[in-house]
């Protein structure tokens, strides 16, 4: 069976767009632990999904810029 992300609601969409940025900025092996610190913050109350939501900022960050043409 094909999985497909429901685009509708975005979990990246119940951040505050500071720490979505800075999400973006954060290097992989780190990404993870930044997540759950923000989920410790009153602002989430711990309602984060770490792990969908450190998967989605990954999948951002190793998107082609847009324009970009593959090697050949």
């Amino acid at each position: 069976m094909d999985r497909k992300t429901d685009h509708r609601f975005s979990p990246l969409l119940a951040l505050h767009p500071d720490d979505l940025e800075s999400l973006l900025t954060t290097p992989t092996e780190a990404l993870f632990g930044a997540v759950l610190r923000l989920n410790r913050y009153p602002r989430y109350h711990n309602s984060l999904n770490a792990v969908v939501i450190a998967g989605l900022v990954l999948e951002i960050q190793h998107r082609e810029p847009p324009g970009h043409l593959p090697a050949r």
